[in-house]
């Protein structure tokens, strides 16, 4: 028989355990770092949203409203609020939705209505939303200045 070169059984079991445990290493952190990216992404369209709503407040000249339902892959709707009352009621304009991933919940005892005068500054107190992706919880707060922060 020729000199011939091959792994022995031995051998190729040692490299399927070390393959076999830094998977077992890596996998967790791959979920980890997608949660963190997925909030931070979904953080950053709702804060884009607050503020085209601020810009909406100006186009339109009127109060804009903003209602975000507390539960998971909410639909936040960005509304001309005519009449004040902080509800959409029939026949006031619905400007824009915005679709949030299924797996983001909005946790707050009820759902929170944001409102946007004509001059696009939020004036009043900190307004908090809450948000939970799998074990992450993100703040978005908006001063009484009309200032976003992610926290």
């Amino acid at each position: 028989m020729k000199n011939e070169r091959a792994f022995t059984l031995v051998e190729a079991l040692i490299v399927i355990a070390i393959i076999g445990i830094l998977s077992g290493i890596a996998i967790p952190n791959f979920s980890r770092m997608r949660e963190i990216y997925v909030m931070k992404g979904e953080m950053q369209k709702i804060v884009s949203f607050i503020n085209l709503a601020k810009s909406a407040s100006l186009k339109h000249n009127d109060q804009i409203g903003l209602i975000f339902p507390e539960g998971y892959g909410i639909t936040v709707t960005m509304f001309i609020d005519a009449n004040r009352n902080n509800t959409l009621d029939s026949g006031e304009t619905v400007i824009n939705r915005l679709k949030l991933d299924q797996k983001l919940a909005h946790v707050t005892n009820t759902a929170k209505y944001i409102g946007i005068p004509p001059t696009g500054i939020i004036l009043g107190t900190n307004t908090t939303l809450t948000f939970k992706y799998g074990n992450r919880i993100k703040n978005i707060i908006i001063s009484g200045y009309g200032r976003i922060k992610i926290q």
